[in-house]
């Protein structure tokens, strides 16, 4: 049975923070018992759990992010090695992942104490860089890694291998590896295609490409990426889910896989993912 509710939201979205205590009161009324991160729990007057504490995480039963995507991203960056499901609120613009609605949310609850929904696990992407056989950053993502220059115009050069074999080289302002989940994400601008969410692949798009040739590329999950940058003084990053991770230094391979770890999303909504893009991409 679902009683704790860890709530996850984003205040420094001016909405979020007009409605938090409005929320708070929502999940109550469901007869549930929220909590909030330690530092902003008593003023909503809610028990708290503490961010990036294992054991805090692992008392919940449910996560919710408050918020749009990118908040549902940093919650599963905090939920996946706890095995915590989570769903979130969009109170953002697209909301591809979060998929309940603001206004939505008296019914989701109802739902989810009624136990109407389904727990989807997500896969997630495994990125490392490497020189000179040692590894110097690592991240994991339910979305995307990104490599791509910095503020400098000129582009980067880029040689791509998959299992250890070359399958191209390329021009262009950087490359994204993203899920199937995060294909409707930074790739899906760059002008990749949308993928089923719980399919088990990659789909690798060049940023700005300058050659009519270079396409997205849909793999196997099962593959290692590759990418070997040549320098010509840009400064290249790397990110995971948005987040800047650090620079990627000369003479640096990066690869991306699977991740070990799975996120274990809550779906509340009734809509088709069919139904879903659709709707979302019209707005």
């Amino acid at each position: 049975m679902i009683k704790k509710l860890g709530v996850y939201p984003n205040l420094h979205k001016e909405v979020v923070k007009k409605n938090l205590a409005h929320i708070i009161n929502l999940v109550r009324e469901a007869g549930l018992i929220p909590l909030l991160p330690s530092d902003i729990a008593i003023t909503f007057g809610c028990d708290s759990y503490i961010v990036g504490d294992e054991k805090s995480l692992q008392s919940m039963d449910v996560f919710m992010s408050v918020g749009g995507d990118g908040t549902l991203l940093r919650m599963a960056e905090l939920l996946a090695k706890v095995d915590v499901p989570g769903f979130g609120v969009n109170f953002g613009h697209l909301g591809f992942l979060a998929e309940v609605e603001a206004s939505e949310l008296p019914s989701a609850l109802k739902m989810l104490v009624q136990g109407y929904y389904t727990v989807e696990n997500r896969t997630m992407l495994f990125a490392k860089v490497m020189r000179e056989k040692k590894q110097i950053l690592e991240a994991h993502a339910l979305n995307d890694i990104v490599v791509s220059k910095g503020k400098i115009s000129k582009m980067a050069h880029y040689l791509l291998r998959i299992n250890g074999k070359q399958s191209s080289y390329m021009a262009a302002d950087g490359i994204i590896v993203a899920s199937a989940t995060g294909s409707t994400a930074y790739s899906l601008s760059a002008g990749g295609p949308l993928v089923y969410p719980n399919l088990d692949v990659m789909v690798i798009t060049p940023i700005c490409p300058h050659a009519l040739a270079i396409r997205p590329l849909v793999i196997p999950l099962s593959e290692v990426v590759e990418i070997e940058t040549e320098r010509d003084g840009e400064q290249l990053m790397l990110e995971a889910d948005g987040k800047l991770m650090g620079p990627i230094e000369d003479d640096c391979i990066v690869s991306v896989e699977q991740s070990p770890y799975k996120m274990q999303l809550l779906r509340l909504s009734a809509k088709s993912y069919y139904d879903n893009w659709q709707e979302k991409l019209m707005r």
